[in-house]
């Protein structure tokens, strides 16, 4: 097909590239509606009652002792089957990152999510403590899928001015199903329902969900999007098929090959090249450690340094505390980070950094005065302080609220930074090794570095151990102000990398005379800010003329190259203005009206 631009015939699928491919690549993939659905469906529902069971468990263990009559749990044992899903999760994140680079990505999900939705129904009817356990495991085996491809796949297809909000809408979703579960599970075992009920209901839930999955085309749930030149190869492809059978190319099911993947070897190169995807790895697990070490200590905590509590109150302070402060953060960082611009692009990782730099001060200010708080409640030797509390005891809760919600303002960006800075084929990967270290750093360490400190002062009093534990999760928060400060340094240092690829991609692409190839290194300098150097503004004003010429039908002057001085390339600088406006605007017009005939064709 050819399409007159200014007076010039070329083809228009090789010198014309949509605007909407620009803002949004996925666009031309998929459309944006079937992304929101995609979302809504897995990304938000599975991820939520996948979630579930880490709040039905726990809600659960008074039946659970109830039902094992003359073999009761120990408390080892009952912490033991509540992390049995971490440890699976841990075990599979790599393996399952690994497979979604070499295997069709909805086979994995429906095998995983099929699966998940089992292994819980089956975990409401097991009464064996090994077969519970194995049971727990393969939740977190098949879990671990869900949280890699989410990962990956939010970053690819999230429309990009609602990329952080999204990864946000991820968080809320699991904060979301574990009071779900909790709720469903508590409330149902204490009136008569039977304790398997809330995991059969999970389970209902989940296969829903799967039979949606089934309906969902391939192309919707892949990580990757086809280069240029893959889809120039399945055309070249249809091409072939259409010639040796008739066929209509327009009639043909197209299928991109998926594109050779590297070799692992090569994907820790990529993640260990990358000092901004080490350092918010590590800010992420900073995070999931805060939260499941406040949580963990919460009950004890307060109610052996404030004995006067009762601790129903106390349990409920803490669906406040850390609901609220986890709400607050979710719903303002994510919002404030897009605002400005949100990461999609190596300077918009400078900018966020600096905002999360903040975020992560104003924990550690509030970690220390809640260590503050600490320290005055156990030297005013003020003991009985009734069931209401004193000074203290508020101001520490306000503490942990800001705490909690500074955390969680960071976490949607810092998700959407450590699989951004890695390259395409090895983030499925990247994405499963960070969630190793996470459930490593974060959600084991939490229970367990609190209850290491606790127990080095094991010959002090129970409360004084207590405070030192909860000082010291507290206290913590001040890593992240030296995680985020040396982030920045380094995502820096990558933006300059950066931004010498884009003087490259240039350089060839105007040597190829490829007015696609032009327009897309075009796109890539104004991604990496190159404008902002030296020759930049003028290198990308000529390659902008260059482009005009091209789509016109000329070749380019032979004036227009990269080896001019500097006088020479802002003098061509200044005739884009005049020239590059007046060119745009004619493919920018002839682009709506092509659109406009095709909408009355079909």
């Amino acid at each position: 097909m050819m399409t007159t631009v200014d007076g010039g015939n070329v083809p228009a699928s090789s010198n014309c590239i949509s605007p909407t491919e620009l803002l949004d690549p996925a666009a031309s993939h998929v459309p944006r509606t079937a992304r929101v659905l995609v979302f809504v469906v897995l990304c938000q529902g599975v991820q939520m009652f996948m979630s579930y069971d880490g709040g039905a468990v726990p809600a659960s263990l008074v039946e659970l002792q109830k039902m094992a009559g003359s073999h009761p749990w120990s408390e080892f044992e009952l912490g033991l089957l509540g992390s049995m899903d971490k440890i699976g999760m841990v075990v599979a994140s790599v393996p399952w990152g690994w497979s979604l680079q070499r295997f069709n990505a909805k086979l994995l999900m429906a095998v995983s999510l099929f699966l998940n939705a089992g292994c819980i129904l089956a975990f409401g009817f097991l009464r064996e403590k090994s077969w519970m356990y194995l049971a727990k495991f393969l939740i977190g085996v098949t879990q671990a899928l869900q949280g890699v491809w989410s990962t990956v796949w939010t970053v690819t297809m999230a429309p990009p001015d609602r990329k952080t909000m999204w990864f946000g809408l991820g968080a809320v979703s699991a904060g979301l199903g574990n009071g779900i579960g909790y709720a469903v599970a508590g409330f149902g075992t204490a009136n008569g329902l039977p304790y398997a009920f809330a995991f059969q209901l999970a389970s209902g839930v989940l296969g829903v969900c799967w039979i949606a999955l089934l309906f969902f085309p391939a192309s919707w749930l892949r990580i990757r999007l086809p280069t240029h030149e893959e889809d120039a190869r399945a055309n070249e492809v249809e091409e072939t098929r259409h010639r040796e059978d008739g066929r209509s190319t327009d009639d043909a099911t197209s299928e991109t090959s998926p594109a050779s993947s590297p070799a692992t070897l090569q994907d820790l190169k990529n993640m260990m090249n990358s000092k901004v995807y080490l350092w918010t790895a590590l800010a992420i697990s900073l995070t999931m450690f805060e939260v499941s070490a406040i949580q963990f200590l919460w009950n004890r905590a307060f109610t052996e340094i404030w004995p006067g509590l009762n601790i129903n109150f106390v349990t409920l302070m803490s669906l406040v505390v850390s609901g609220a402060g986890g709400g607050v953060g979710i719903a303002f960082g994510p919002w404030f980070i897009d605002s400005r611009g949100g990461f999609g692009s190596p300077p918009g990782v400078i900018r966020t950094i600096k905002v999360l730099w903040y975020f992560q001060l104003v924990a550690a200010l509030a970690g220390g005065a809640g260590v503050g708080c600490l320290y005055g409640k156990i030297h005013t030797k003020q003991h009985d302080t009734g069931e209401w509390g004193d000074e203290w005891l508020w101001m520490l809760w306000i503490s942990i609220f800001v705490v909690i919600a500074a955390q969680n303002a960071c976490v949607a960006a810092l998700c959407g930074i450590n699989v951004e800075v890695i390259p395409e084929p090895s983030r499925a990967f990247a994405s499963g090794t960070e969630m190793t270290v996470r459930n490593v750093l974060g959600y084991m360490c939490g229970p367990l570095l609190p209850a290491l400190v606790m127990s080095l002062n094991s010959g002090s009093e129970k409360s004084w151990q207590l405070a030192l534990g909860l000082g010291f999760v507290l206290a913590v928060n001040a890593v992240g102000i030296g995680l985020i400060g040396a982030c920045s340094s380094s995502a820096t240092r990558f933006l300059a990398d950066q931004q010498q690829v884009a003087f490259g991609k240039l350089r060839l692409a105007f040597q190829a005379q490829d007015a696609v190839a032009l327009r897309r290194a075009v796109d890539f300098a104004k991604r990496v800010d190159l404008e902002a150097l030296d020759d930049g503004r003028a290198v990308v004003g000529m390659a902008n003329q260059a482009i005009g010429q091209l789509c016109a039908g000329q070749g380019l002057s032979q004036t227009l190259v990269l080896t001019g001085d500097q006088e020479e390339l802002h003098a061509h600088a200044s005739q884009l203005e005049q020239t590059v406006t007046h060119q745009e605007g004619r493919i920018r017009r002839q682009h709506l009206e092509l659109e406009r005939l095709r909408g009355l064709l079909s």
